[in-house]
């Protein structure tokens, strides 16, 4: 899906918008080319290799948000909401806590979401964490001077993690 920026800096269309890592790293860090992108883009590749490792061969998916995400040439943070397969979810529950702790003072915020099956007892819960991300993102902060929110798009990378090969 293509997208742009609007005249508030903010991604168009104003909604989640499917791009791929290497598409995302053109973008936000390579064109612009900023060192605070990179520094950022830096953390943000440290976090997603360390989650590899808890987590192992397994697919997921990222909503990606805040300051990065526009033409700001020093952007505060990379938000992060990573939804992961329930069974992964519940087997390294703990390891992921520990990984939010320790990058808690990098340049992201980082979130974990369960994501359960439609026919999971608590299948409503995830759909309400969705939502409530989805709103999240889908809007600006109030905007001090004219106390108006805007909307903005958002960045859904899929991340497939690939099986080792045998030496």
């Amino acid at each position: 899906m293509d997208w742009q920026f609007d005249e508030n800096s903010f991604i168009i269309p104003y909604t989640c918008i499917p791009l791929l890592l290497k598409e995302f790293k053109k973008s936000f860090v390579e064109e612009l080319s900023v060192a605070r992108r990179q520094e950022i883009f830096n953390q943000y590749e440290i976090f997603v290799d360390s989650l590899k490792s808890i987590i192992g061969e397994v697919s997921f998916y990222q909503w990606i948000d805040g300051s990065f995400l526009n033409l700001y040439s020093f952007p505060n943070d990379l938000d992060v909401v990573t939804f992961l397969p329930e069974k992964t979810f519940k087997a390294v529950g703990k390891s992921l806590n520990i990984l939010r702790y320790e990058m808690q003072s990098s340049l992201l915020d980082l979130y974990f979401v369960q994501a359960l099956p439609s026919d999971h007892k608590n299948f409503f819960l995830y759909q309400s964490d969705r939502l409530y991300w989805l709103h999240l993102f889908s809007y600006s902060k109030r905007n001090l001077a004219s106390g108006k929110r805007f909307e903005k798009g958002f960045f859904k990378l899929t991340l497939i993690r690939e099986p080792r090969r045998k030496k």
